[in-house]
């Protein structure tokens, strides 16, 4: 009974370091529920969730808790009132009135904007930097349409914060570290860039206006590159074009080419303009 039970012991020990000896491989296992970066972007239906997750991103900028650049741009516009209730804080005043002594303790307005644009940028250079990891399928692939849709996405999350904040660090890819401010040329090529392969890629016949209402078309991606020109040659006056260190410009758009982009969207017959301002909101202008 004793040489048994110091047998069993013996056994116990030598499958203790085993265990120990290869307890990495044994431990480490690709989760069978959760999504990471290492199960996932593997698959085109990978691809899908993961623009569905840009989308989001983009979505989360203008809804509370943060005040969105949508809201402020509307309000220093002089499209809307700044007020609110009684009782309510008035940092809207702040912005209507570009007065910080309206409310002198809300400095940090645009704190939580800051963050929900950054994490959108990042969720996008996650999907744009594992492109081509992916498995696309070789007939009827998704691949021009999903990665178009990021890549017009990216644009217009940095061409919201441009507007709104100035200067802004750039990344092009998915870090988590602090820069200093880019050059607004290099942070602008990177719109152009991100919107003319966005109207290269996604085919016009994609017919999302109808099936799937709200995605980026390539006519909004030609729309927003006419937008981001107009925007930026006025602001700065120059024509859009980054030259690196390497000497390699990039993010150059011609007055020619913004006009053929706006005259691309006049003439696929898909889009109109609205008689009336306020019929941009029908839930809130029936009477």
């Amino acid at each position: 009974m004793n040489k048994f039970k110091v047998n069993i012991l013996a056994l116990g020990v030598v499958g203790l370091l085993g265990m120990s000896s290869c307890s990495e491989s044994f431990l480490d296992v690709n989760s069978m529920t959760n999504s990471n970066t290492d199960n996932f972007y593997k698959t085109e239906a990978d691809a899908w969730r993961a623009l569905i997750g840009c989308y989001n991103g983009w979505r989360q900028t203008s809804t509370a808790p943060g005040i969105g650049f949508y809201v402020a741009s509307t309000v220093m516009g002089d499209e809307c009132y700044g007020g609110t209730g009684n009782s309510d804080a008035r940092n809207y005043q702040v912005i209507d009135r570009f007065d910080q002594s309206e409310s002198p303790a809300d400095l940090q307005m645009y704190a939580q904007d800051w963050k929900m644009y950054y994490q959108g940028v990042y969720r996008c250079n996650e999907l744009i930097t594992r492109e081509d990891q992916i498995k696309w399928k070789d007939k009827d692939s998704n691949r021009g349409l999903y990665m178009g849709e990021c890549h017009a996405l990216r644009a217009l999350l940095y061409f919201d914060m441009v507007r709104l904040w100035g200067n802004i660090p750039l990344f092009l890819e998915p870090v988590n570290e602090n820069r200093s401010q880019a050059d607004p040329a290099e942070v602008y090529a990177a719109i152009f860039e991100d919107l003319k392969y966005a109207i290269a890629n996604i085919p016009g016949d994609a017919n999302l206006e109808k099936s799937q209402f709200g995605r980026i078309t390539k006519y909004a991606a030609e729309a927003i590159l006419a937008r981001a020109y107009l925007y930026y040659t006025g602001y700065y006056g120059q024509e859009p074009g980054f030259t690196n260190e390497s000497g390699e410009t990039t993010g150059v758009v011609t007055k020619a080419e913004a006009l053929a982009a706006v005259e691309d969207v006049i003439a696929s017959g898909n889009y109109e303009l609205l008689d009336s301002y306020k019929d941009f909101w029908p839930a809130s202008s029936l009477v």
